[in-house]
């Protein structure tokens, strides 16, 4: 276990007693994203909507779901929540 070899500390109490080396290990690092030859020139040329839920929590305004827009050439985001 990487706990046991010193390679991660861990803080507080867990529920868990067993940690599992692949779990932890897969975690560790990912591949690089490619290069996209699609970009976009303008803003609101290209705008990317994702949507989120049902949460597990519902916020103050009791909403579930949450969408979330992202102009490509800015990177300007929404979220607009929702029922």
């Amino acid at each position: 276990m990487l706990k046991n070899k010193g390679l991660i500390d861990l803080i507080g109490t867990m529920k868990s007693k067993h940690l599992y080396d692949n779990c932890q290990l897969g975690n560790l690092s990912r591949l690089p994203f490619s290069c996209s030859e699609n970009s976009s020139t303008s803003i609101f040329d290209k705008i990317h909507f994702y949507l989120w839920g049902p949460t597990l929590v519902l916020s103050l305004g009791k909403f579930k779901y949450h969408a979330c827009l992202v102009n490509e050439f800015s990177k300007y985001v929404w979220i607009i929540l929702l029922q």
